[in-house]
């Protein structure tokens, strides 16, 4: 069941970093009269922050996609874990941020090896279990791992990181081992509505929530006219994997997440309130593209409050989360 007591805490802070480590990975930026921490990486083009504040909304996004795929892994991953004596099994988590992913996966698989890579430093470096390794990397380039040594990649909410997404596919592709796996997970950005309410697909987000909608509208717009990320490109990700090739028993999944308190049943209504307020914090990171791109800050705050109250009083708005396995031929 998914509860409050789930979602971090406010005050849980990232590890403290050395003033090189901040001078070589990070830079700080001024947005709305508050300093924020962004990555310094002058190719990649991931547009939102890396400090504390944008880790707490992503430690809740794990928590809610627990819930909401009911685990942290599927059964087409569990088979490729499946203990060996021939070889050690490994796995890379592109993208892995603060690490909560491999760091709960390697509780559960001590017989196997996880990689997490990110373009900055802030997955946990103490504590650790000894099958965890984190390591700085920008995801966009060929990683370090030798040809078919991998069992498992994995890659969850990187579509902000990437501007050609074929480049994860054939990068999965020359580290997975045959029968390896590479799963993607990603959401949706652009509101829908809740299929157990509206079973027809009576609702028009530009009517029923014009707000949260013209939110997305305009970010899908500066994300690909600034930085090259296109837009519905989750939905687009099975049929690439197709094209390249190099995968088959290549399953789409969709899941729905409501946004608000509307569900009647508990576990969904409070899933619900959580991912209302990552949806918040979320239009809160977005704000340094939008205003580099010539929005004032006036205008931002009317367009994240009209969106917010669409949040808050439409029913049945919600979120899509778009997954896909695949099996390395």
């Amino acid at each position: 069941m998914f509860n409050n007591a789930q979602i971090p805490e406010d005050d849980e802070e990232m590890d403290e970093l050395s003033g090189e480590e901040i001078a070589d990975h990070f830079k700080e930026i001024v947005v709305d009269g508050s300093e924020r921490l962004y990555h310094a990486s002058a190719t990649a083009p991931y547009p939102f922050p890396v400090d504390t504040p944008e880790q707490k909304r992503v430690k809740k996004e794990h928590e809610l996609l627990k819930f909401l795929l009911g685990s942290n892994l599927n059964g087409t991953i569990s088979q490729a874990l499946i203990p060996t004596s021939s070889r050690q099994r490994v796995v890379v988590d592109l993208g892995t941020g603060p690490g909560q992913w491999p760091k709960e996966m390697a509780d559960a698989f001590s017989h196997v090896t996880f990689h997490g890579l990110d373009i900055v430093p802030i997955a946990p470096r103490v504590g650790l279990p000894d099958n965890v390794h984190f390591e700085i990397h920008d995801i966009n380039e060929p990683t370090r791992f030798l040809n078919g040594s991998i069992d498992v990649v994995h890659a969850r909410s990187i579509s902000l990181t990437v501007r050609d997404y074929r480049t994860i596919i054939r990068e999965a592709a020359r580290l997975l081992r045959p029968g390896g796996v590479f799963f993607s997970g990603e959401w949706r950005r652009y509101p829908t509505f809740d299929p157990a309410i509206y079973p027809n697909n009576v609702t028009t987000p530009y009517i029923n929530a014009p707000g949260l909608t013209r939110f997305f509208d305009q970010w899908n717009e500066i994300l690909y006219q600034r930085l090259g990320i296109r837009p519905d490109v989750e939905r687009e990700i099975p049929q690439l994997i197709v094209d390249s090739r190099f995968f088959t028993n290549v399953t789409p999944y969709a899941a729905f997440m409501p946004i608000g308190d509307y569900r009647f049943e508990l576990p969904m209504k409070q899933a619900g309130r959580a991912y209302r307020d990552c949806m918040s914090r979320y239009m809160e990171s977005s704000r340094r593209l939008f205003l580099d791109s010539g929005w004032s800050n006036a205008s931002l705050d009317t367009m994240f409050l009209n969106a917010a109250q669409n949040m808050r009083f439409v029913e049945g708005l919600g979120g899509v989360y778009y997954t896909v396995t695949a099996i390395r031929v």
